[in-house]
């Protein structure tokens, strides 16, 4: 949203993201709970925790590539920044058209199971009571996302390829 608005910080973000993590841990981690809780079956809460562990691993994977780059590579940073144009596409200033080619741009995310992706599973598997094959969607994606991405990050170092990951 601040992005949207225009109104984007460096420690903005910083928070945004160190939430993120804490939210996906303490959302499916209630959900498997209360999964586990109707049934009495472990198998819930064994869903969340490697939905929960290989998202994590998605971001650490993040971390520890960028800091094994930067020290072969003190410039890396700011050569990456330079792959990623910014550009404002949509927001207060632009019109309908523009806002709504930005929305449908961002839908492409569904795939890639992120955060507001996460909201609406939790939504729809209450909702339907639908918790467990949630739970199987859930961690099924975080497992091919975690390994996909951790694997290609490490193949990047080997090859010294410098791709970006879109978001």
């Amino acid at each position: 949203m601040a992005r949207y608005r225009k109104v984007s910080s460096p420690i903005g973000s910083y928070y945004d993201r160190l939430a993120d993590q804490v939210q996906v841990a303490l959302w499916f981690g209630a959900v498997g709970y209360a999964a586990y809780a109707q049934p009495l079956s472990v198998i819930p809460v064994f869903l969340a925790m490697v939905g929960i562990a290989f998202y994590n691993l998605r971001g650490y994977a993040k971390y520890v590539s960028l800091e094994i780059e930067t020290a072969g590579e003190p410039d890396y940073p700011t050569r990456m920044a330079r792959l990623k144009p910014v550009g404002t596409t949509a927001g207060l200033g632009f019109g309908l058209r523009e806002n709504l080619s930005w929305f449908l741009r961002e839908q492409r995310k569904i795939s890639a199971f992120d955060e507001g992706v996460f909201i609406f599973m939790l939504s729809a598997g209450l909702i339907f009571n639908q918790l467990i094959p949630m739970l199987w969607v859930f961690a099924a994606r975080q497992l091919f996302w975690g390994t996909y991405k951790s694997w290609i990050r490490g193949k990047n170092i080997v090859h010294g390829q410098k791709h970006s990951f879109a978001k």
